[in-house]
């Protein structure tokens, strides 16, 4: 045993069992023997501490006692030497035991009296010592509970030494100077090791294994993503810092999830990219010294996309409207903080459209009102990082058409031509008339597509109604002399296609799924620029329809309006309404008009068991009729015409009656011809009826009523 570790238990016995045990003790105890040597009856292990103590009973204090092992005297092994502790006691501590001090021993006065032999039994193991702790953290403002366990425990009391740090001095936790029970709480983090104790006779365990316990603090870990970006890309750089609140002055070192961002524990902000990390979830926390710390932050989830990405460019509308604008929308997907963007009009290597070339709305949006074709990309950051510029988007913005009515004032019965012009006329313009119909219900208006009046084709609908429930199957044929026309649409979005697409198109029948389809109004087009009739056609998603003609009625033939629920039967009991007006309550399940008048133009609605349609327009066409002032002027010019040609006729008899008796020359018959072919013409003129239709002229179209 070295000297140092012999100064090590003796400080330790000074320290914690101090030197009145003996002292004042009978020396003979309950033997009548003079000298009695104290040592264990039980088995130690290898590593334990023992002290042997050596009793006189009147010895004096100048007396010194020698212990033997198996005869032999000890005094000249220096990690036996004997020291005394009172006037009749001394004693021999042997640590660590070892298999090699196995034996019997006694002591020795220098007077001549001896003790008994006792045997000192070691089992050649360590003895088990286990601690425990019921958690290696300490939460904030919580404890943890320690439990030292030593094999063969009868009798022991156990001691808790705590240490700050590897090389720090061993202290006793404040909690545990007077507790020496086999379980303690401790509040504060350090090394902890424990070992337990007999006093009679004086045995010690070796310390257990040591136990690191760390203290949670009160300060909180945040981490920081600088800028605020939680998606970055390929070439975009972020920051992320663990700050800690309240650290004050203190050198925090810190920890981070995941671990491969702990290349310097001293710093508290790393530098992210796509070139060193890739995505994942980040947290942080901060340790003040070896065994106090903060909780781990909350979770910051960060993705790296190993690409740039490219702006997304997209317009509520292709066509600016006349005297409007659309708007344009800027994006990056997926979507992310911090974007600010730019927008190029015909150039990419323009420079970037200020407020003077259009109107900024929110991030992202701009208004404009020219035509023309725009880009734009995304920007942030400080120097700016740029995505890819975006895919092109052409407006078009077409000269607005102007209508003029000729004559400006009119009387009823009068006939009107409406004109529609543009502005700067070129080729391949195509116009196209319709008049508006009011709803009463709502204040506003539907459009109805006026007919070519020279085309050659009808659009035929099956089935024949205007209103079909959601998938239904409906089928839009043009019937003509030609193959060449196509089913056209104008979608309650304003926008043109054909019929929904030319896939769905089979000769000149377009087939549609209204599943598919949004209310619209379909015609026929052939390429040449004729149209033919429209209708009309809404897609319904409730339990009821209006079963209604889509093709104007002829005024003066008979109609019938119906009402069906989606599963089909046909209903009775059903009310009607016209603008809104209740026209038929009764048992009937149909509404029959024997002989449709102008008057019965206009929005019609069913309802059945409190089920309602909604609105449908009827059109009614009106047959041409004479006024009662246009049938008179051939009545007129027919009784002029009679009364000259009775007038002619006299004339000729008088001529030919004459011509026996006189003679005339062959001029006369030359003037009476002249004046039958003026009386031809002027019958001619008076059978003559100007019809004009819609014309074209250079640069409009002319439509006549």
């Amino acid at each position: 045993m070295s000297d140092e570790v012999s100064i090590f238990i003796l400080v330790l016995n000074t320290l914690f069992y101090g030197h009145s045990e003996g002292q004042g003790d009978d020396p003979a105890g309950d033997t009548d023997d003079d000298v009695i040597l104290e040592s264990p009856e039980f088995t130690l292990f290898e590593g334990d501490s023992v002290t042997l103590r050596c009793r006189h009973r009147t010895l004096g204090y100048e007396e010194e006692a020698t212990f033997y092992r198996n005869g032999s005297s000890l005094e000249t092994y220096t990690n036996y030497q004997p020291r005394r502790i009172s006037d009749t006691t001394v004693e021999m501590t042997i640590y660590p035991v070892s298999v090699s001090d196995r034996g019997f021993y006694k002591c020795k006065f220098d007077e001549g009296t001896e003790s008994k032999e006792k045997e000192l039994k070691v089992e050649a193991r360590r003895r088990n010592i286990t601690l425990r702790a019921d958690r290696n953290i300490i939460p904030v403002q919580e404890s943890v509970t320690l439990t030292c366990n030593v094999e063969d425990s009868t009798g022991w009391k156990y001691y808790w030494y705590r240490r700050t740090s590897k090389n720090s001095q061993v202290t006793r936790p404040q909690t545990a100077e007077t507790d020496e029970s086999d379980s303690i709480s401790i509040s504060h983090g350090g090394i902890y090791t424990c070992r337990g104790r007999r006093t009679e006779p004086d045995v010690s365990t070796p310390g257990s294994d040591e136990v690191t316990i760390e203290e949670t603090v009160p300060n909180k870990a945040t981490v920081i993503l600088q800028p605020n970006w939680p998606l970055i890309y390929r070439g975009e750089t972020v920051t992320v810092r663990c700050e800690i609140q309240g650290g004050g002055d203190t050198k925090w070192t810190y920890e981070w999830t995941p671990a491969n961002l702990i290349t310097s524990p001293t710093l508290s902000e790393h530098r992210i990219n796509s070139n060193n990390y890739y995505s994942g979830e980040f947290k942080c926390r901060g340790r003040k010294d070896s065994y106090s710390l903060t909780e781990w932050s909350d979770v910051i989830k960060l993705t790296v996309k190993p690409y740039k990405p490219k702006a997304k460019l997209s317009a509520d509308n292709r066509d600016i409207p006349v005297g409007g604008s659309v708007t344009l929308t800027c994006s990056v997907d997926p979507s992310s903080s911090g974007w600010k963007y730019d927008w190029y009009k015909d150039e990419k290597t323009s420079e970037p459209l200020n407020t003077q070339d259009a109107v900024f709305q929110t991030t992202g949006q701009m208004t404009v009102s020219q035509g023309g074709l725009y880009w734009c990309r995304g920007g942030r950051g400080d120097p700016v990082y740029y995505t890819e510029y975006s895919d092109s988007i052409t407006i078009n913005k077409y000269d607005a058409p102007v209508l003029t009515v000729s004559p400006s004032w009119l009387s009823p019965g009068d006939s009107v031509t409406l004109s529609c012009e543009v502005e700067h006329p070129s080729a391949g313009w195509r116009f196209y008339w319709y008049k508006t119909v009011p709803k009463l219900s709502d204040n506003s208006y539907i459009y109805e597509l006026l007919p070519d009046v020279h085309s050659a084709v009808t659009l035929k609908v099956s089935p024949d109604r205007v209103q079909h429930f959601i998938y239904d199957s409906v089928s839009l044929s043009c019937e003509g002399n030609s193959t060449e026309w196509r089913v056209m649409r104008f979608s309650e979005d304003h926008y043109w296609s054909y019929c929904p697409n030319l896939r769905s198109m089979t000769g000149s029948t377009c087939n549609i799924k209204s599943s598919q389809q949004r209310d619209a109004v379909y015609w026929c087009e052939s390429g040449s620029g004729e149209f033919s009739n429209a209708v009309n056609i809404t897609i319904q998603n409730a339990g009821i329809i209006l079963v209604s003609p889509v093709h104007p009625v002829t005024e003066g033939d008979s109609v019938t309006l119906g009402c069906k629920l989606r599963r089909g039967e046909l209903l009775s009991n059903v009310v009607f309404y016209q603008n809104d007006k209740l026209i038929q309550n009764d048992i009937r399940g149909e509404l029959n008009i024997s002989a449709v008048s102008k008057s019965d133009e206009g929005f019609y609605t069913c309802k059945y068991s409190g089920k309602e349609s909604v609105q449908s327009w009827m059109s009614v066409k009106a047959v041409s009729r004479p006024d009662s002032s246009s049938s008179l002027i051939p009545l007129i010019v027919g009784l002029v015409c009679g009364i000259i040609l009775i007038i002619l006729l006299l004339l000729l008899y008088r001529y030919r009656r004459s011509k026996d008796s006189h003679f005339i020359r062959p001029i006369q018959s030359e003037s009476t011809n002249q004046n039958e072919n003026s009386s031809s013409l002027h019958v001619d003129a008076c059978l003559y009826e100007s019809v004009r239709g819609s014309e074209d002229t250079d640069n409009g179209t002319v439509y006549t009523f």
